[in-house]
Order: structure tokens, then sequence, then C-alpha cells
């Protein structure tokens, strides 16, 4: 037995340990009660674990769909103290960020994406300020103010045409824009309330 056997024999409990200390996992159900998240998880050697706390972020929380990968680290080496870190679904990732961006993503295409510049994009059905000033509330609200009197404006206001004078809600596009201004006055309004 050369002295590499040797070493190699004394040290192979610790290298397995080591080896164990972290895996790749699936996440198979997730528990959002508790303070810490709990996660069953699937290791890609097969083995499942049960109730493993999920730690997230301060001020970031999410909770991945079934299927999403995650770090599950043994702490101490064992195992049974096991925790899942860094947590993330390439399925649902939103993609092209250019270096330096951040966004956060939902499974369902939502986002917001912090963009160069000092830009925000964000994409979404619904849109709800909780408790957002009252100052940009009342500027929006001002901004509806305006667009409307434009809009009561053009309906009353006539032209001169070849065929004599006309209201301009006499042509055919100005119901749409009128439903339109109308439509952004009143999810303007319904905001400030919100």
């Amino acid at each position: 037995m050369t002295a590499a056997d040797v070493i190699g024999k004394l040290t192979a409990p610790l290298k397995r340990k080591i080896q164990a200390m972290m895996a790749r996992a699936l996440v198979t159900a997730v528990t959002d009660t508790g303070f810490l998240q709990r996660v069953q998880v699937k290791g890609f050697a097969g083995q499942e674990r049960d109730a493993i706390e999920k730690f997230q972020s301060y001020g970031f929380t999410s909770n991945p769909q079934d299927g999403a990968e995650g770090l599950l680290l043994a702490l101490g080496g064992d195992p049974a103290h096991s925790v899942l870190i860094l947590v993330d679904d390439g399925r649902y990732r939103l993609k092209g960020l250019a270096r330096g961006e951040v966004a956060a993503y939902t499974d369902e295409g939502a986002y917001f994406w912090f963009k160069r510049s000092m830009k925000i994009e964000c994409r979404s059905n619904t849109f709800k300020f909780q408790g957002a000033s009252h100052e940009l509330m009342d500027q929006l609200v001002q901004l509806a103010d305006q667009v409307d009197s434009i809009a009561n404006f053009l309906s009353t206001t006539t032209t001169n045409t070849m065929f004599g004078p006309m209201k301009l809600n006499n042509f055919a596009d100005f119901a749409t824009i009128k439903t339109a201004v109308d439509g952004i006055v009143t999810a303007l309004t319904g905001l400030k309330g919100s």
C-alpha cells in the first residue's frame, strides 16, 4: 500500500462528508405559513427530503413552483440538517438582461425590470399602488383632468371643412378616442381612491 493509498483511505470519510454538503435539488412542494418557508425537495440522486428550511434574502420573498431548482446545503455535513438556498427557475426567468440590470418576475410573465439608464419596465395585467404618495396620485389625477378637458373641448369645437362647419366629434375616430380618454380618467381616479 502506497502513502497516497493510506492518505486516501484516511481522508475518504472527510471527502464523502464534504461532497455531501452541497447538492442540487428540485422543489416538489412548499409550505409558506411559518417564519421560514419549508420545502420538500428531490435531489438529483433521487433522495427526497421534507420540511427543509428555505432561506431567502432579506426584503425579498418568493414561493417557487414545483420543479424550480436550488442548492441544498447539509449544514455541518449533516444531511438531517439541510437548508435550501438560491432557488431559481429557468423555465420562467426573464432573459436578455444587460450587464448590471435586475429583474423580479413570476411564472405568469409579470415582471419589474430595472434597466440601464435608470429606466424601469413593468409588465402586469393590473398594477396597484399601496400607500403611494398623495403627491403622485394628485399629479396623475390632474393630468387625467387635463386630458379630459382637451377631449371635452374637442367634442364641442367645430372646424371648417369643405362641407361647412362640422363638430370634431362627427369624425368616426373621435368616439374611440373619447372612450380611451374616459378610460384613462377612470383608471387614474381609481388609483387615487385605492
